[in-house]
């Protein structure tokens, strides 16, 4: 069972406190064993490829309460969290300790709190362009300029023995979003459909994204919001850009009974509760709003096509009830029914049959329900997440509703 968000809180605290005296604490070096030399690791095993580190000391003194600092190696460069910013760039670490980072690449946001820590950030930043000299040792990193003295001190980031395959074919319902609350009678939900997609609702808007996940490493590189904003409902559309904001920082997940925990590289902490699924809605006798259609999507800077949403157009509604062996509703100008064969999650639609009239307006009205009606034909099928439902086609498309309140 995960602890609580207080409780979460004071471990961290103290593990911080272990770090730093493991670490030599702000201004202390990490003593070689032995007497050993500096110069060099400690073991053939004390590399930075594939590391992760959370600092504990800049200059000999301790970071500004409430901030982050992290530094990630990988094949592809050094980079990480400076405590507003995301930065990364080359590096070149050789076996005799020497280390020598790059040009840096760094967003360029102008973060106001805690109070001086852009100031505290620019002085990472120098620190990491001085860097002559690594020394690694148990879980402690520390680098030092060409001057030898140690600017830098990290702990390694701490690893749990995560499967991302115990995510597939869940769905969660936030519980506190960095120790807040949601907004009162808001729902945020996650839905993981299988190994790299993703959906749920933000509180205002649904969204589809992709993920991807190895061990307790999690990303999303792409989300995208599905229906209208709720433009007039001011502290939804808040939650909903710091929901979102929050989630385009994560780095790490916890996964325990009943719980979820998502880590930013801010040191934001989402915490989820697994939705039971008799708290999913109905597929029968539930009246099912359209929001988007799905379909692949060659996006610009994605090496694949991505499966992105299509909104309705403005001042239409689609809809779908399913109800003894038929589902009905309006297609956006015309009412339709269908027969359809439901077997577990299999389901499949004949051919729907409509009235015939013809809208005029607004633009594209027509075109959008034969859309409709074509998707429908070719449903296989259907899954619930909390409140919405997904008809998906063989071929990787899909119909996304939510249930009518």
């Amino acid at each position: 069972m995960l602890h609580s968000r207080q409780t979460i809180v004071t471990l961290v605290v103290l593990v911080l406190a272990a770090a730093l005296t493991a670490c030599g604490g702000p201004g202390e070096p990490v003593e070689p064993p032995d007497g050993g030399d500096r110069s060099e690791p400690a073991s053939e095993e004390a590399t930075l490829d594939d590391t992760e580190w959370m600092l504990t000391s800049l200059n000999g003194s301790s970071l500004l309460e409430g901030s982050n600092i992290t530094l990630n190696f990988a094949e592809e460069g050094a980079g990480g969290f400076a405590g507003c910013n995301a930065y990364g760039g080359e590096y070149t670490a050789a076996d005799e300790g020497t280390l020598t980072i790059g040009e840096m690449m760094i967003t360029l946001m102008a973060c106001q709190t805690p109070e001086g820590i852009l100031e505290q950030e620019r002085a990472y930043i120098e620190a990491l362009r001085n860097a002559a000299a690594y020394w690694v040792m148990d879980d402690c990193l520390e680098i030092a300029n060409a001057a030898g003295e140690t600017t830098l001190v990290f702990r390694m980031k701490e690893e749990f023995p995560m499967d991302p395959s115990d995510l597939v074919g869940t769905v969660w319902q936030i519980v506190s979003m960095d120790n807040r609350n949601p907004v009162e009678g808001s729902t945020i939900t996650f839905a993981f459909h299988n190994e790299n997609q993703v959906s749920g609702s933000a509180g205002c808007r649904g969204y589809v994204g992709g993920y991807e996940a190895s061990g307790d490493d999690i990303r999303f590189p792409w989300l995208t919001m599905i229906g209208a904003a709720c433009l007039e409902q001011e502290a939804l559309m808040r939650q909903e850009g710091q929901y979102t904001d929050h989630l385009s920082w994560v780095t790490n997940y916890r996964l325990s009974e009943g719980q979820l925990e998502i880590l930013t590289a801010r040191g934001e902490v989402l915490v989820f509760e697994l939705l039971p699924k008799d708290s999913n809605a109905s597929l029968e006798r539930t009246t099912w709003v359209l929001t988007a259609f799905i379909e692949e999507k060659t996006v610009e800077g994605m090496d694949i096509p991505l499966l992105m949403p299509t909104n309705l157009l403005a001042e239409t509604a689609i809809t779908a009830t399913f109800e003894d062996s038929t589902v009905s509703g309006s297609a956006g100008c015309n009412t339709y029914f269908a027969t359809y064969t439901c077997d577990g999650s299999f389901l499949t639609c004949e051919t729907p049959a409509a009235t015939e009239m013809a809208c005029s307006g607004p633009a594209g009205i027509m075109e959008q329900e034969q859309r409709y009606l074509g998707f429908l034909e070719d449903v296989t099928v259907y899954r619930i997440y909390g409140s919405h439902l997904w008809l998906e086609t063989g071929a990787g498309r899909a119909l996304v509703f939510t249930a009518q309140e």
